[in-house]
């Protein structure tokens, strides 16, 4: 998970507090909580605090609240003397998480039971439309209202009562997954109402509840684990909103915020469009196609551990969004080398008169004196037969051909071999016939063949339907809806560069 600004902000605050960082006595300081610029401020002669960075410290804040704080690193350490004499220590400290509540929590232990958060861009992933509305003729329904009303005022009816209403259905989705039970749901709130008038507004929660107690660094990874294909799914990175942690206890219900100082997120320097994602463009419908979303959810999650390494590298790449570079097209070729073998073939048949030059070629070799040249050539026929990066792509792309249309991606195979062509020559230095400076766009047209291939075999797999995804249109909000609109460019592109191959 590549390290973002996060898109979606908690209010920042200061509070004084004292804070353990085992001395004889607390040491008074100020919290700031502001995620990156998020820091403890101390001034106290008891504060020698001995190395750069500290994993632990608790406090209490002048409000009661207890504070624990993990990764500390210190960003400045002074010491002043005062007029009467005086050493006192200023010390400034970032901490890279923030937990707040009604306890402490030691982060070694196996006390976190369930993990929630909200995204920035939740309500298009779960695009509930009718969970809420609005009835302009409402009298009959004020009527009811008004005569099953336990007030001491009468409610007077106008002429034209307008009614605002949620419907009640807090759940909105739950499945069972690798990680634990994720649930998915609406959290209304509003006011009593009155001449200023009444809104309801929503929050919509993403929560994952363990089946045993686990330690903290491990439910941030399971978070980090959904986040990535949640991300791909709404086709950005995402702002974490409201992410909470709640401790295993049998009789206590306790929850901590959580504060990520370095969250998860968008980069502010990263071009994406500024509407944001339109729920239409979503990959998967969670409301209409609810099967398919818990489905694909459990699937992709059962193959993550295994799958890590490349879907790491993929979320690396696709968090770039609109900015392409030489080393996002090494990238998104290389994670097609991390799949394991369950993924891709370990190796190609050879043809009997291949087969028959390599055996004839490696005794050639094997009979000359010892030499670098001599050695490089029999480590090529060594691997003669085991499965190329281009071999990888090809069986990843075959898993979109055979369930789309002929017609929908022509020569996508021959785009993807031009594509590791083009990653060999800036990794390898190999020769190519193509200037890659001057014809930039084929070199993105590349990165995104690449990046949509993997991502949406990995997703067909999982039981996405991709033919449902092409057929119900664009309007490429979505990264694989804009590649699925400029494909026929693209293609025209890479055939008036490209030469044909011999």
């Amino acid at each position: 998970m590549a390290i973002k600004t996060q898109g979606t902000v908690d209010q920042p605050y200061s509070r004084l507090g004292k804070f353990d960082f085992g001395f004889d006595a607390p040491v008074f300081g100020e919290l700031t909580v502001a995620q990156e610029n998020s820091q403890l401020s101390l001034q106290d002669e008891l504060c020698q605090i001995e190395g750069p960075s500290k994993s632990l410290v608790t406090g209490v804040l002048h409000d009661g609240t207890k504070v624990t704080l993990l990764r500390l690193v210190s960003n400045e350490q002074t010491t002043r003397m005062t007029e009467g004499g005086l050493r006192h220590r200023f010390v400034r400290m970032f901490p890279h998480f923030i937990l707040e509540g009604l306890a402490h929590i030691d982060p070694l232990e196996e006390n976190i039971s369930q993990i929630s958060f909200g995204l920035e861009h939740g309500s298009a992933l779960f695009y509930d439309f009718d969970a809420f509305g609005s009835v302009e003729d409402g009298k009959p329904i004020m009527e009811l209202i008004a005569s099953t009303q336990k007030s001491t005022r009468k409610i007077e009816i106008g002429e034209y009562p307008s009614v605002v209403y949620f419907n009640g259905k807090f759940k909105i989705l739950e499945t069972d997954t690798a990680l634990g039970r994720m649930s998915v749901g609406h959290n209304p709130s509003w006011s009593v109402g009155g001449p200023e008038g009444i809104s309801i507004k929503d929050f919509i929660s993403v929560r994952v509840d363990f089946s045993e107690p686990i330690k903290f660094d491990e439910a941030i990874n399971r978070l980090v684990r959904l986040l990535r294909f949640l991300e791909l799914v709404i086709g950005r990175p995402q702002g974490l909103q409201r992410l909470t942690i709640k401790l295993h206890h049998p009789t206590d219900n306790v929850r901590l915020d959580v504060h990520w100082s370095h969250g998860p997120g968008r980069s502010s320097h990263k071009e994406v469009d500024s509407q944001g994602p339109q729920p239409g463009d979503i990959l998967l419908d969670a409301i209409r196609r609810p099967e398919e979303f818990a489905e694909v959810t459990r699937n992709w999650l059962e193959s993550d551990f295994e799958r890590r390494d490349a879907r790491q590298r993929f979320d690396a790449v696709f968090a770039e969004q609109r900015t392409f570079d030489e080393d996002r097209v090494i990238g998104a070729a290389n994670m097609f080398d991390l799949l394991p073998a369950s993924a891709v073939p370990s190796s190609v048949p050879l043809t009997e008169d291949i087969a028959r030059a390599k055996a004839l070629a490696r005794d050639a070799f094997r009979s000359l004196p010892l030499s670098i040249e001599r050695n490089s050539v029999l480590n090529a026929l060594g691997r003669l037969g085991n499965a190329t990066l281009k071999h990888k792509v090809r069986h990843r792309a075959e898993l979109i051909l055979s369930r789309v249309p002929s017609t929908r991606f022509p020569k996508l195979t021959m785009i993807l071999e031009a594509a590791v062509d083009c990653r060999n020559h800036y990794v390898h230095g190999s020769p190519s016939p193509i200037n890659y400076r001057e014809n930039f766009d084929l070199v993105m047209f590349f990165t995104a063949t690449l990046e949509f291939v993997f991502g949406a075999a990995e997703l067909i797999e999982a039981g996405w339907d991709i033919n449902a995804f092409i057929t119900k249109g664009t309007s490429m909000t979505h990264p694989y809806g804009t590649y699925l609109v400029n494909y026929k460019g693209g293609l025209a592109l890479f055939e008036q560069i490209v030469p044909p191959r011999a």
